[in-house]
């Protein structure tokens, strides 16, 4: 099996006729389960405890979120400055 796994994979036509019908399988799946994937999404989510979603969120996006936190502190503060100027010359 493996070495006709390997042979697969080696033929590059054949290789692109099977991602072809991965992605054309998988399409077709998630499209006539949609609504099932995502009642079963909503359902794993919501049996989640708050603290241990927030946990797996953090272990993902960890460190985009810091970026996120960081942006927003910035970007807030040049817009109150800009304002609190506007307002000062218009006031």
């Amino acid at each position: 099996m493996r070495r006709g796994i390997l042979n697969l994979l080696d033929d590059g036509a054949r290789r692109q006729r099977l991602d072809e019908w991965i992605r054309s399988t998988a399409s077709e799946l998630l499209r006539r389960h949609h609504d099932q994937i995502g009642l079963t999404v909503r359902e794993n989510l919501e049996a989640l405890e708050t603290s241990a979603l927030v946990a797996q969120i953090e272990d993902r996006v960890g460190n985009d979120l810091q970026f996120i936190r960081l942006n927003g502190a910035l970007v807030g503060g040049i817009i109150g400055i800009l304002l609190s100027l506007l307002h000062h010359v218009v006031g």
